[in-house]
Formats: structure tokens, sequence, C-alpha cells
């Protein structure tokens, strides 16, 4: 008898983003593990996870660390802030990771689709962890979409969280500085305007205010490195606090 597949695996709008852009984002995604991989920046918190993707593939062999409380705690909605572990005294070989999305449909999908990756559906800008507990904190694609507001309570709170050592590796979209990212942004506005018109207006907005890299000069972020992605007109950056 073939084993019962989770609640929400088969979540259709997860399903239709992952066959969407799971192709398109694959390098990025590879990228940004390869990041935390090669400095060894775990406990490793990625924001507005989204299907999970970017964690999901990344869980082979890697042991599931779970918030106190027992299994099904991390899915079960905004988990106190209470009932996490101090991760700062976690163990560096079990490379602990986890997923935080606003939608609990997502968080759902997310956590059958990565079944050794604990998700917790929370608001990126009022997260439930601890000071300090973080050593890499990462969101992709999640700061263009949000109102100014939340674009600085996300980057508020991802800094709260970090250690003093910690990392922000962030993938958004930029002004195009070149021929070839010009028509990338051509193509990622055409792919835009799919969206809601809040989406879209505040997108305009995050771009006429400098993109990625306005947005974390104004949160008080320096640069490490970064790299920048002409077909996307869009950048990885590695940041750190000042």
């Amino acid at each position: 008898m073939r084993p019962r597949r989770p609640k929400g695996f088969w979540y259709l709008p997860g399903r239709l983003y992952d066959l969407a852009f799971s192709a398109m984002f694959r390098g990025l995604r590879a990228y940004v593990a390869r990041t935390v991989e090669k400095e060894d920046l775990y406990p490793w918190l990625d924001v507005c996870s989204g299907t999970g993707a970017q964690l999901g593939g990344n869980a082979q062999g890697r042991p599931r660390v779970e918030p106190t409380g027992g299994p099904g705690g991390p899915v079960g909605g905004n988990v106190p802030l209470a009932r996490f572990p101090d991760l700062s005294s976690a163990q560096q070989t079990e490379k602990p990771v986890f997923g935080l999305d606003l939608s609990f449909a997502f968080v759902r999908y997310a956590a059958a689709r990565a079944p050794g990756v604990p998700f917790v559906c929370g608001n990126a800008a009022r997260l439930p962890f601890r000071n300090n507990s973080m050593r890499a904190v990462s969101v992709s694609f999640g700061l263009h979409d949000k109102s100014p507001a939340i674009q600085s309570g996300i980057l508020q709170e991802a800094r709260r969280v970090m250690s003093p050592l910690g990392r922000l590796i962030a993938v958004d979209f930029e002004r195009p500085w070149d021929g070839k990212s010009r028509l990338g942004a051509l193509f990622v506005r055409a792919i835009e305007r799919l969206a809601s018109r809040e989406h879209c207006q505040n997108g305009r907005e995050f771009l006429r205010r400098g993109g990625l890299r306005g947005l974390l000069q104004e949160s008080g972020f320096v640069e490490v490195s970064r790299r920048d992605v002409s077909t996307g007109s869009l950048s990885i950056v590695v940041a750190r606090p000042l």
C-alpha cells in the first residue's frame, strides 16, 4: 500500500508556482545555498519562503531541528517566541534551517514537499525567533512586492535575529544597468503584470527608490558581495548590518 501524502502536498497554487518557476530559479537557489554552506551560516532562516523550494532542495541528509513543543509545532500556526530553543548553542554539525511564510496554505505545502525541514507560519516583519539566534537570514523576491513600511520591518527583524557575525542574503530586482538587463527588466515587468495591482505598484516604487541596492542602503546594511544577473535585472546580495 502506497503511503498517504501529507495534507497540502497537492496544494494547487503551490504546484503551479513550482511548475512555472522552479527551473528558472534553480541557479539562484543553488547560489544562495552554496553561500550558506561555504560560510557555515547556520542556523539559517529563509523568510517569505513560499513553496519552500529554497530549503527543500537542501534537506537531504540534514537532521531535523524542531522548535520545542514536539513534531508538527512549526506547521501549526504562528508559534510563540517562548517555544523556540536557544539556537545559539545548537551544534553546528546539525546545520539547522527554518522556513517562514505568512500563508498557512503555503507553509503546509512546503512542509509536505520537504518533510525534513521545519516551516513556521508567521510574519516576517515580526519574527518569532530570539535575538541573535540566526547566522543567516535569506529572502528571495520577498521585498519588492511589499510596502516600504513592511520592507523596513522585514529587514529590521532580520537584523534583530541575526548574530553579530550573521549575514543577510537577499535576492531581488535592481534598476537596469546595461542593455541586457534592460531586456531582462521588460521580461520581468510582463510577468509582474500577472500579479495584483498592489504588487505591481509596490514593485514600481521599489525600483524608483533604487531597487535592492537602494533598500539595503536605506536599511543600514553594507554589501559584502553581490552577483548581478542581467537576464532578470536582479541581484543576489550578501550583506551585513552596519
